[in-house]
């Protein structure tokens, strides 16, 4: 779903196994920025801000647009308790969650 400027989304990730596995990679061709996101998680949420009139200044004084950033949340499925062929997301007591995500930065 695109919103009004800005996306709030959710990926299912094509996973074969249960370990750390990578979810995206998302690389900047100005300044050579990497990210590679791995994760233990089924699906991933891709979130940018939809309010274009919010500025922020960085660390050089220099105006960014709420549009100028991403997020990337590794979850489980929305609305999974309603949907009997979704993993469930339901934590009982006495059970245990165990989820990792890395998110790596390199330059190319």
């Amino acid at each position: 779903m695109k919103s009004v400027n800005g996306y709030d989304h959710n990926f299912v990730l094509d996973r074969v196994g249960d370990g750390l596995e990578i979810a995206a990679v998302v690389h900047e061709p100005s300044t050579g920025i990497q990210l590679e996101v791995s994760t233990t998680e089924p699906s991933m949420q891709l979130y940018t801000a939809s309010n274009p009139k919010l500025k922020n200044k960085d660390k050089e004084d220099l105006v960014q647009d709420s549009i100028d950033a991403f997020c990337l949340e590794t979850q489980q499925f929305p609305d999974a308790p309603n949907h009997a062929h979704f993993p469930s997301p339901i934590l009982l007591p006495g059970e245990q969650f165990r989820s990792e995500t890395l998110y790596r930065f390199s330059v190319r």
